[in-house]
């Protein structure tokens, strides 16, 4: 039998009616849904102006999160499961999005694995690559410069010029601490390196690494003054204080 209907299409927001002929039964690749009937002056296109039955509708938004979804992810503790980078055991690491007042947000992961008990801590910055690089420069003079907060990206290098050394970029990942908790990192980096103890070290240079703790030590108590630089071409370091 055949019938004679009516369809109306929604394409981009606007309403397109179309007559069909065919066979009147259901298919499941084309569900129908029943609209009430149009009226018959609507069918007709007039001889001048828009056709009336090509009506604009306001496409439908998608809802907007609400606010407090996206404050309650920088409260919140993310978790997923890794494994160990010394042991290779699975272990646990947790994530979590800080804000750091002044700067941008940066995303802090940390591990600890319950098998061998190692710790490992990282930072990635929440943001772009910015246009310009930043070169921070801190003339250490005394203790209270060391409760500073240290933002060090990867690609961050750190200089000492006083001690003649440079630490390149990629050496101890990315840091958010303190500017002494960085200088100890950076002690026990260059103290524990395989490379120049034991058999492996060239005569005389661990009593020139001792001396080098010793000097770095100084600085960290505030016996010693320096120039502390951070030269990051991704500009996605920071440090407390600094303009």
């Amino acid at each position: 039998m055949l019938s004679t209907n009516w369809v109306i299409l929604d394409l981009d927001g606007r309403l397109s009616i179309f007559q069909f002929c065919g066979i009147a039964q259901k298919s499941v690749m084309l569900p129908v849904q029943l609209q009430p009937t149009v009226p018959r002056s609507c069918l007709a296109p007039p001889a001048h102006g828009p056709d009336p039955c090509t009506i604009p509708v306001d496409a439908a938004e998608p809802p907007e999160a609400p606010p407090e979804a996206a404050e309650d992810l920088r409260d919140e503790v993310l978790q997923f499961n890794t494994n160990c980078p010394e042991c290779n055991a699975p272990a646990a690491t947790n994530m979590k999005l800080v804000q750091i007042p002044h700067f941008k947000e940066v995303i802090i992961m940390a591990t600890t694995c319950d098998s061998c008990g190692h710790r490992t801590n990282e930072v990635k910055s929440g943001g772009a690559i910015e246009a310009q690089g930043t070169r921070i420069t801190l003339r250490i003079t005394d203790a209270s410069d060391m409760t500073r907060d240290v933002l060090k990206s990867e690609t961050c290098s750190v200089e000492i010029p006083e001690l003649d050394f440079e630490l390149g970029m990629g050496a101890l990942g990315g840091k958010f601490t303190t500017l002494e908790g960085l200088l100890r990192d950076i002690k026990e980096l260059v103290e524990r390196n395989p490379f120049e103890l034991g058999d492996s070290g060239a005569p005389g240079r661990g009593e020139k690494l001792r001396a080098f703790g010793a000097r770095l030590l100084d600085i960290i108590e505030g016996r010693m003054e320096a120039h502390f630089i951070m030269d990051d071409p991704a500009g996605n370091s920071y440090l407390q204080g600094s303009s």
